[in-house]
Formats: C-alpha cells, structure tokens, sequence
C-alpha cells in the first residue's frame, strides 16, 4: 500500500503542489497579508479565489496529460467542487479569522470551470514552457 501511495504522489506532483498551496492560503491567518493592502480593491479576494481554483483546475489537467491520461471533465468539475465546499466550510468552522462565504464558492467553481475550459490551451502553453526552459538549462 505505501508504494502505491508514493506512485500516486509522485504522479501528480504538481497537483499536490496546487492543493497544498490552496488549502494553506485558504486557511491561514487573513490579517498576515494587510501588508498587500495596495493591491485590495472591491472584491478583490473574488478574484483570488478565481484564480487559485483556475491554478488547480489547471494542475489536475497537467498532471493527467504528464501520465498520458485524458482527465475527464466531470473528474475536474467535481474536484473542484468538493475542494471548494470543503474549504469553505471549513473557513466558517475551522478558522477564528475567516468565514465561508457563498460568493466565495462562487468564484471557487467559476476558477474551476473557466480552467476545464481552457485547459487544452493552458497544458500547450505550460508544456511549451517546460521545453524552454530544458533547453536553456542544457
């Protein structure tokens, strides 16, 4: 059982990666970022959501192609759509400094949706990054 544990982490890297990186910004203390008080605008949190949740859509879709898998859409959409429940729920009973917020979730799923959608050309851009930078490093 622990191989097959470590064949799927390593498998999808990247994916991990995102999801860590989501779930510790989700819930970590709000108040460590009013040092980036000059990007805030209105709704301005809306947008990060959107974009952490494009971040993973994006991740789970790389690390399928790396595997040489095709990632079904309904695969993605329902990731995205317990990760992001969980996190907000979890905001609201978890945390002394967040609250789950329905917009929020919103903009979780919208990230994710937008990302499935894009994918295909996200993969080719991110792909083509990563033979750059082989070739560079060579």
């Amino acid at each position: 059982m622990g191989k097959n544990v470590i064949k799927i982490v390593n498998s999808y890297k990247l994916s991990m990666v995102a999801i860590a990186l989501l779930l510790y910004l989700s819930f970590n203390n709000v108040h460590e970022y009013d040092s980036l008080s000059f990007l805030m605008f209105p709704h301005a949190d809306k947008v990060v959501h959107f974009i952490m949740y494009y971040g993973v859509a994006s991740a789970l879709y790389i690390d399928f192609i790396w595997m040489g898998r095709k990632l079904s859409t309904i695969i993605a959409l329902v990731t995205i759509l317990l990760l992001a429940g969980v996190t907000e729920v979890g905001q609201q009973l978890l945390t002394d400094t967040r609250s789950g917020d329905i917009l929020d979730f919103v903009c979780n799923i919208a990230g994710g949706v937008v990302a499935t959608s894009l994918a295909p050309y996200t993969a080719k851009l991110y792909f083509r990054f990563i033979n750059y930078v082989r070739g560079v490093f060579k």
